[in-house]
């Protein structure tokens, strides 16, 4: 019994460093020791061999090579839709907020423009420039941009863009998910 464990040995030791093994212990009626060993190797083949320790014979059981190509791509095309919805969707949005936060800022900076000027026509004139100047992602004209003199106390101005619309950078997401206009007001005392 240890001569046949000696004898054995090698082919274990060889298996052991080279396939990943799972070893299933199973009862026989013969008397014999017997386990089956299932081999799962890195390139994606299941040798099962059947081990007799009795009679010291290690014999090729069946070997099957998993079929995973298949399988993948029917997966892939699965997922495929929801992953380009997601890229996409960050793209578009990214692009959207990219808008609002520009156009914000640009209405900013024709008040703070605005309320340097010497009388209202120039207030308004001034804003209403620098608020084009600032606003880099389209092409603004006078009738996106309203300027109103406000004469409470304190006298303000005030420049908005009430509807300005927007321009999908994909078009790939639906209509329903991307808002048409964009606005944006600032108010600034003048000094």
């Amino acid at each position: 019994h240890h001569d046949q464990r000696r004898r054995t040995a090698p082919v274990q030791k060889f298996l052991e460093r080279n396939i990943n093994i799972y070893i299933d212990p199973a009862s026989s009626g013969t008397g014999y020791r017997c386990q089956t060993i299932s081999i799962h190797s890195p390139n994606g083949y299941r040798l099962c061999y059947f081990y007799n320790w009795g009679k010291d014979v290690l014999m090729r059981f069946f070997t099957t090579k998993k079929c995973q190509s298949g399988a993948s791509a029917v997966e892939f095309a699965l997922v495929l839709p929801i992953l380009l919805l997601i890229l996409f969707g960050i793209i578009e949005y990214g692009w959207l907020l990219t808008n609002q936060i520009v156009m914000t800022n640009a209405v900013s900076a024709g008040a703070r423009a605005g309320i340097k000027a010497e009388d209202e026509d120039e207030a308004q004139n001034y804003a209403k420039a620098a608020t084009k100047d600032a606003f880099w992602p389209a092409a603004l004209s006078d009738v996106n941009i309203q300027t109103d003199i406000l004469d409470d106390n304190p006298r303000r101005i005030e420049v908005k863009i009430s509807s300005f619309p927007y321009t999908p950078l994909t078009g790939f997401l639906p209509s329903a998910l991307i808002p048409d206009h964009l606005a944006a007001k600032a108010v600034m005392a003048f000094p």
